[in-house]
């Protein structure tokens, strides 16, 4: 492209933010900034892009996890849908691993 428009596809490039809107890009700059060459970095924003998601999403499970106020006990798990309804967990999975005995 560079070849075959020159320096107008140049001034393009300038303007224009590959990943992001070039608003976006140019705040971006101090995160891609120390990368030393544009084929580098066309390889690590992307994978930093997946590392940030994926982290942002098993960050967000672990918290949803462990504010659950669930009681497990035999193999069962048994998850009240209401805050009020946690105080009955227990005789309620009692109740059903007798019933299962039985």
């Amino acid at each position: 492209m560079r070849s075959l428009y020159g320096e107008a596809y140049e001034e393009y490039m300038d303007k224009t933010g590959m990943f992001f809107p070039f608003a976006v890009a140019s705040r971006l700059r101090f995160v891609t900034g120390w990368i030393p060459t544009p084929g580098l970095k066309n390889v690590l924003v992307p994978i930093f892009i997946v590392i940030v998601v994926l982290g942002t999403g098993f960050v967000g499970r672990a918290l949803t996890v462990h504010s659950l106020l669930f009681t497990t006990e035999k193999n069962l798990t048994l998850l009240p849908i209401l805050p009020e309804d946690a105080k009955y967990s227990t005789k309620v999975l009692d109740g059903i691993i007798h019933s299962r005995a039985t």
